[in-house]
């Protein structure tokens, strides 16, 4: 099942009598909860490896350094090459690269996408609990409103 198929299911509502427009929203709103919860995952990370660490990402932490900290968990992991995640995305190694020495720190949408999307198969265990908290939360907040 699709991510956004998901939150729909979760949340009561059937994705097929959405727009695609709509469809669009739910699942950008997906994205947005999904790097909140990352940024969340990796600060402990960082603070569980190194305070000095944690001190001098704190700053610097931004949406775009999420997916830097997912490019390197992949690379990491053992999982993925810098070559592997180029060849996946269909980008030049160069742009992989850039992302992950922190040279780029606000990819596009599109690469941002792809690089998240590999991440959740590599690491699908992590995004069913994000998605799980995403969820409840959301089905929580639409309950408080009825």
């Amino acid at each position: 099942m699709a991510t956004v198929e998901y939150l729909c299911c979760m949340a009561g509502v059937d994705p097929k009598k959405l727009s695609k427009e709509e469809n669009l929203l739910v699942e950008a709103a997906l994205v947005s909860g999904l790097c909140d919860e990352l940024v969340q995952i990796y600060q402990v990370t960082l603070l569980a490896n190194s305070k000095k660490c944690y001190e001098q990402k704190e700053n610097e932490m931004t949406y775009g350094n999420i997916i830097n900290l997912i490019l390197q968990d992949l690379i990491k992991s053992n999982d993925y090459t810098i070559a592997g995640v180029a060849a996946y995305s269909n980008l030049p190694e160069e742009v992989i690269y850039d992302i992950a020495i922190g040279n780029n720190n606000n990819p596009s949408l599109d690469v941002s996408r792809k690089i998240i999307e590999l991440h959740k198969s590599a690491r699908f265990d992590l995004y069913q609990k994000v998605m799980q908290k995403i969820t409840s939360s959301y089905v929580s907040d639409k309950l408080e409103v009825v």
